[in-house]
């Protein structure tokens, strides 16, 4: 999640919540990370008006995540369309679209949906992994080979993903 969309806060107990809503939706636990960030919300009253703007938004991604993983994978874009009415320059927010995009097999959509998510932020790594996977499977291998690059000097955790045929010429960038 892009750390420039935390809310400011004093409530030490409030922002304890909100990063582990954060943390939920890191591992895949939406429905875990709507709890946590209405927590948040509802521990923070002072400051509501910056909960609720992120809490909104971040709830919407969890809710597109949990219908487009139990559901057809368009039943989640009316949760992004709706994160997307409320503050449309969040990466996490186009990143979500790009992979319901990919699990619908709308490759030209879901690369248009990694490439926004890239414009609001440009170490967005997994945007970038994802792009890379989608010119690697489109047989663009020197597009691949810098996407995967680029993926792995955002996050060089992501190494391990990429595959064979691309690491040997990965530099990491110091």
């Amino acid at each position: 999640m892009n750390k420039n969309l935390y809310p400011v806060s004093n409530n030490e107990e409030a922002y304890k919540a909100f990063r582990l809503g954060v943390i939920c939706m890191e591992d895949d636990l939406p429905r875990e990370a709507i709890e946590h960030f209405t927590l948040a919300a509802k521990l923070d009253r002072k400051t509501y008006s910056s909960w609720s703007e992120i809490y909104s938004v971040q709830c919407h991604i969890a809710r597109a995540k949990i219908m487009s993983d139990h559901g057809p994978a368009a039943s989640g874009l009316k949760y992004i369309d709706e994160a997307l009415k409320i503050c449309n320059k969040q990466p996490e927010v186009y990143y979500c679209q790009g992979m319901i995009h990919v699990r619908q097999g709308e490759t030209d959509k879901a690369q248009k949906s990694f490439e926004q998510a890239i414009v609001y932020s440009e170490y967005h790594a997994n945007s970038h992994f994802q792009l890379a996977s989608l010119y690697s499977e489109q047989g663009d291998d020197e597009k691949a080979e810098e996407a995967f690059e680029l993926a792995v000097n955002c996050d060089e955790n992501l190494y391990d993903y990429v595959p064979t045929k691309y690491r040997s010429n990965i530099m990491f960038w110091c």
